[in-house]
């Protein structure tokens, strides 16, 4: 069977395993076969977002994908995992369906007592150095950190000159490759059309939203790309402020102006088109392993990495052998294996006691 169609029924989708416990706007994320044959996410929405849904903006924004040509069809599934139909329960829509991230997107965790593999988000930017050794993953350099936040730039700027804005922008709604080569944006159901209604009420992060109340257009992702920039850069995603001595290493002090004005929520009607020409410069500055940096003193200076311990790299998992444990997924095989290493341990301490007792009493 071939083609999905705009709504799906509940009871016609196979479930097959809790992906995700959600969060924000999900109760759960689920993996599923759908009446296509196909294997899709199913993000269903808490009782609170379903009660302020509203179904027309949210079949427009479905349906939007269609009517795209096949080469923007082609772009847009690369740059974003686009929802492909919705979900009806009990005569309302429960959810939508939307593509699974492949698995360059997910990154493997070492944790103390067992290994973790989860999404790959953009947050990981902003993790310290200390923090990545102390998990087992790598620690992006600034030039890293700008030439991966220039490729969440160029689908914003994409998806804007196709008449959206992302809305709820922020590093927990994109994923990135561990080369830095692809950004994928998810949670695009809170995408916005700007000129229409929104599907959904606003529920960004406190720390994400704008100053006042204001609908989500260019202007609102333009304001949180550019905090996304300073918190990714400044290793804080709580800051809230701009810290001039953390930036200016990296980068002009014109492009530090740019983003001070951003993050104070000015309206600068070029902004966009600035903010493309920097995110198409730092794109390269990173050639292979040779990074670099454009500021006040130097046009193309070398970036000298932070003496910091490497992190241990861990072996890819496909996707397909992930399970939920918690809002992290850990390969199935691992875990029973790490199971039956605590059983043994754990015998292994009883026949130990057992003989200390005995011998004791012997003696």
């Amino acid at each position: 069977m071939t083609g999905l169609p705009l709504f799906v029924e509940f009871d016609d989708l196979i479930i097959m395993e809790r992906f995700s416990t959600g969060g924000g706007q999900s109760s759960g994320l689920f993996r599923c076969k759908a009446p296509d044959g196909e294997i899709y996410l199913l993000k269903t929405y808490t009782d609170e977002v379903q009660q302020s849904l509203r179904p027309m903006p949210l079949q427009e924004l479905i349906m939007m994908r269609g009517m795209l040509g096949p080469e923007e069809r082609a772009e847009l599934d690369a740059r974003c995992a686009w929802p492909r139909a919705a979900v009806i329960k009990d005569t309302a829509i429960n959810g939508v369906l939307i593509p699974p991230a492949s698995a360059e997107m997910f990154e493997t965790v070492a944790g103390r007592t067992k290994t973790q593999t989860r999404p790959r988000h953009l947050e990981g930017l902003a993790r310290p150095p200390d923090a990545a050794g102390r998990i087992g993953l790598p620690y992006y350099e600034i030039p890293q950190k700008l030439a991966i936040l220039s490729g969440y730039f160029d689908t914003m700027r994409w998806l804007h000159d196709r008449g959206y804005a992302i809305g709820d922008l922020q590093p927990r709604n994109a994923l990135f490759s561990a080369d830095g080569a692809r950004v994928l944006l998810i949670d695009c159901d809170s995408c916005v059309p700007l000129l229409g209604t929104p599907a959904f009420v606003a529920q960004d992060p406190e720390i994400w939203k704008t100053p006042g109340e204001e609908a989500f257009t260019i202007r609102t992702d333009l304001y949180k790309f550019a905090w996304m920039i300073v918190r990714c850069v400044q290793e804080n995603l709580e800051s809230r402020t701009v810290r001039r001595d953390l930036l200016l290493p990296a980068m002009q002090g014109a492009v530090c102006d740019l983003l001070e004005a951003l993050c104070a929520g000015a309206d600068l009607e070029n902004a966009s088109n600035l903010l493309r020409g920097k995110a198409t410069l730092w794109r390269v500055l990173v050639v292979g392993d040779a990074l670099y940096v454009r500021n006040d003193r130097s046009l193309r200076a070398r970036w000298e990495p932070r003496a910091v311990e490497p992190a241990v790299q861990r072996p890819a998992v496909a996707e397909e052998e992930y399970f939920d444990d918690g809002d992290v997924m850990e390969p199935a095989g691992r875990r029973s294996v790490l199971r039956t290493m605590a059983w043994v341990l754990i015998l292994l301490a009883v026949f130990v006691c057992v003989g200390l007792l005995a011998a004791d009493q012997l003696s």
